[in-house]
């Protein structure tokens, strides 16, 4: 499908389909099939829809913490919530990361500021509900992140996207 722009004399090439289902499949040195996962490719991102068991979660390992951070947003996506960083714990001689929370959008609650100067600021809506959603990682002495800490306990309704 093409569309012609009549102002700038352009093509635009339209793909008719956005989202496509292929297999992946993982052969390790051996030639055996490892696993066989089926993805759907949504706007050039593989996103698993293997919903393994939520415990299979904790140790799974990631090179960096953006994989994580991407791992548990994608698995945030396909179960109806959104994340955010919540704490990133430092060496405080190396100033290096060892630890990061990521935890559900509506955890814990705003914090209430005491409005010195006596104008009357706009508020914003208040989302956060105290879920305890959350995955925690931790950086091993190898140097590999791992996740050590899981729970998907949420005190709000989910909202999946189909």
């Amino acid at each position: 499908m093409y569309y012609r722009s009549f102002t700038m004399n352009t093509e635009i090439q339209v793909a008719d389909k956005s989202i496509e289902t292929h297999m992946v499949n993982d052969i390790d040195a051996n030639s055996y099939l490892e696993s066989t996962l089926e993805c759907e490719k949504i706007n050039d991102i593989d996103v698993n829809l293997g919903h393994d068991g939520d415990e299979s979660i904790i140790g799974k390992v990631f090179s960096t913490p953006h994989d994580a951070y991407t791992f548990y947003n994608q698995y945030a996506f396909l179960h109806g919530f959104g994340i955010r960083i919540h704490w990133a714990f430092k060496n405080k001689t190396t100033n290096e990361p060892y630890r990061k929370m990521y935890v559900c959008n509506k955890q814990g609650f705003k914090r209430l500021k005491a409005n010195s100067s006596g104008v009357a600021k706009k508020q914003r809506r208040n989302l956060r509900t105290g879920c305890q959603a959350m995955l925690r990682i931790s950086k091993g002495k190898d140097g590999i992140w791992f996740a050590d800490m899981f729970n998907d306990t949420h005190n709000h309704e989910l909202s999946v996207t189909l």
